[in-house]
């Protein structure tokens, strides 16, 4: 258990070293335009309706007093409430958005690899590929909130459940990563449960991802890219990946 977090963990750490080794660099550019212009949006749509969520709130204080106090913190409260859920929503945006070019990172790497010939470009293919990241992503994500949002809540009264929280999250968004690997392998059943045989590194990549994401523009940038290289060579690796 521990070996493997820390594997993870160390395959994200040194993914970073093999952007030049692999030939990543114009799939790195290529990724840092989608996800900030993903960011930027996300940005804009929250400062447009962060007074949705600040209304709510307002109408949540029933009393007289204190209530321009409210009014005024509302604002603020919700557009940080909108935030947070865009900051959430993000990774799986981007794993969606940027499916395309992540996937062919993947299978980059794996081609340096294994040594293996590239796949003849096939537009039916990638679509294919793009449907069943959404399908993947928007599981994972039902999956997450099921886990994560009761965690939350039950954390406030007692706070070390909010550590085990953040490691379904870090789970959830190093085997989002790993799927760029096993799409190319693997349907669904088999990739979830390839993905629970691999928890351990999982975890590890994935907390290497949140922690990059707390680097503004940067972190969001590469926390995906990094652990795309991470998880596939990891899946590459890994004996429970082996046909």
């Amino acid at each position: 258990m521990i070996t493997g977090l820390l594997d993870g963990f160390y395959a994200f750490l040194k993914a970073f070293t093999k952007i030049k080794t692999y030939k990543l660099t114009v799939y790195l550019a290529a990724t840092a335009l989608i996800c900030i212009t993903t960011g930027a949006t996300i940005m804009a749509l929250c400062l447009h309706f962060y007074e949705i969520p600040a209304a709510f709130l307002i109408e949540l204080y029933p009393f007289q007093t204190g209530a321009d106090l409210v009014q005024k913190t509302s604002g603020y409260l919700g557009g940080f409430l909108l935030f947070g859920a865009g900051v959430f929503l993000y990774k799986y945006i981007v794993m969606v958005v940027c499916s395309p070019v992540l996937s062919l990172v993947s299978e980059r790497i794996e081609i340096y690899i294994t040594r293996k010939p590239a796949a003849t470009f096939n537009p039916l293919r990638i679509s294919r590929e793009l449907i069943r990241g959404l399908v993947f992503s928007s599981r994972n994500l039902v999956l997450e909130l099921a886990y994560t949002l009761p965690l939350l809540l039950l954390g406030l009264f007692f706070p070390p459940l909010l550590l085990v929280n953040l490691a379904i999250q870090a789970y959830y968004a190093g085997f989002g990563c790993l799927d760029y690997y096993l799409e190319r392998h693997y349907g669904i059943k088999e990739s979830m449960a390839i993905g629970g045989q691999m928890r351990p590194e999982m975890v590890g990549v994935g907390a290497g991802f949140l922690l990059a994401m707390t680097i503004p523009l940067a972190g969001w940038v590469l926390a995906p890219f990094l652990a795309t290289i991470a998880t596939t060579e990891l899946g590459l690796a890994s004996d429970y990946t082996q046909k």
